[in-house]
C-alpha cells in the first residue's frame, strides 16, 4: 500500500470518528432532554391540579418522554457505541503519526527499506481494528490531501504546531463547555434546596415532588457532564500544547539528519500520550 492509500485510510477513518462523536454528542442531548420534560410532566400531573383530558394527554406524554430517553440509553449511548468512537479515533491518530513519520525519514522510515516497514506497521494497525472495519463502509476520504512534508522545518509546521493550536483552541472550548454544565447543576441544585426551604417554612405547601423532578435532573446532568469530561480533557489538552511548545522552543532547524528521529519520535510520543490519556477519560 502507498503513502497515498494510508493517507486516504486516515482520512476515512477520522470522518468514522467524527460521525460517531457527533451521534453521541446527539443522543446524550436528547436523553437529557427528554429526561426533564417526562421529570417535570410527570410532577405535574401528580399535581392534581389538572383536569382529566389534559393530566392524561400531559401524562402520556412523561411516559412516552421517559421510555425514548430509556431508548435512546439502551441503544445509542452503550459501552459499544463509546468503543466504536474510540477505536475510530485511535486508528486514524495512529494512522496520522504513520504517514508523517514516513514522509519525514524518521526512526525506522529512514531505512531503504521504509515502504516494507510502512506496510508492516499498517498491518498491526488494521489487526487491532478488524472487528470496527465494517464502519468504514459508508465512508469516503473528503478531508485535506496528503500532507507536502519532506524536511524538519515542514513538519514542525504541519504538525507540531498545528496539533500545538489545535490541542490550545480545543483545550479553551471544553473549558466553556465544563464552566457552562457547572452552572446548569448549580442552577438546579439551588432551585431545589430552596424549594425545599419553601417547603418547609409554609405549611400545607406541596413541593416534594418538585424537590425530586429536580434531583432526578441534577442526576441526568451529573451523568452527562460525565460523558462528555470537558474539564479533565480541557486539562490534559493544555498539558499536551505546553509539551507541544517546549519542544518547539528546543527544535533547532539545522540538526543533522542523523537527529531528525529524536524530534520527530518525541513529537509522537507525546500526541501518542495524549491520545491515551483521552481514551482512559472517555471509557466506560
Amino acid at each position: 500500500m502507498t503513502i497515498e492509500q494510508v493517507w486516504e485510510q486516515q482520512q476515512r477513518w477520522s470522518a468514522v470518528a467524527e460521525r460517531l462523536r457527533s451521534a453521541l454528542q446527539r443522543a446524550r442531548i436528547a436523553n437529557l432532554c427528554l429526561i426533564v420534560l417526562g421529570s417535570v410532566t410527570a410532577v405535574t400531573v401528580a399535581s392534581g391540579r389538572l383536569p382529566a383530558v389534559p393530566a392524561r394527554w400531559i401524562g402520556g406524554l412523561s411516559a412516552v418522554s421517559l421510555s425514548a430517553a430509556a431508548f435512546i440509553q439502551a441503544q445509542f449511548l452503550t459501552s459499544a457505541r463509546v468503543r466504536q468512537r474510540l477505536t475510530a479515533r485511535v486508528t486514524a491518530e495512529s494512522l496520522k503519526s504513520l504517514t508523517y513519520m514516513y514522509l519525514v525519514g524518521a526512526a525506522s522510515f529512514a531505512r531503504p527499506d521504509r515502504d516494507k516497514e510502512l506496510a508492516r506497521k499498517l498491518r498491526s494497525i488494521e489487526d487491532r481494528t478488524d472487528g470496527d472495519a465494517f464502519l468504514l463502509a459508508e465512508e469516503c476520504a473528503t478531508g485535506p490531501e496528503l500532507p507536502k512534508v519532506s524536511s524538519l522545518v515542514d513538519y514542525s509546521a504541519a504538525r507540531v504546531r498545528s496539533q500545538r493550536d489545535w490541542h490550545a483552541r480545543r483545550a479553551a472550548e471544553h473549558h466553556i463547555a465544563g464552566r457552562r454544565w457547572r452552572y446548569v447543576q448549580l442552577a438546579d441544585t439551588l432551585a431545589a434546596g430552596a424549594l425545599a426551604a419553601v417547603g418547609g417554612a409554609v405549611e400545607g405547601l406541596q413541593v416534594s415532588a418538585w424537590v425530586g423532578a429536580l434531583a432526578t435532573i441534577a442526576a441526568a446532568v451529573a451523568a452527562h457532564v460525565a460523558g462528555e469530561q470537558h474539564e479533565r480533557i480541557a486539562g490534559s489538552y493544555v498539558r499536551t500544547a505546553r509539551s507541544l511548545d517546549v519542544l518547539l522552543a528546543n527544535f533547532d532547524p539545522g540538526e543533522p539528519p542523523s537527529r531528525r528521529g529524536g524530534f520527530v519520535s518525541k513529537v509522537e510520543a507525546v500526541i501518542a500520550k495524549q491520545t491515551d490519556a483521552w481514551v482512559e477519560l472517555l471509557e466506560l
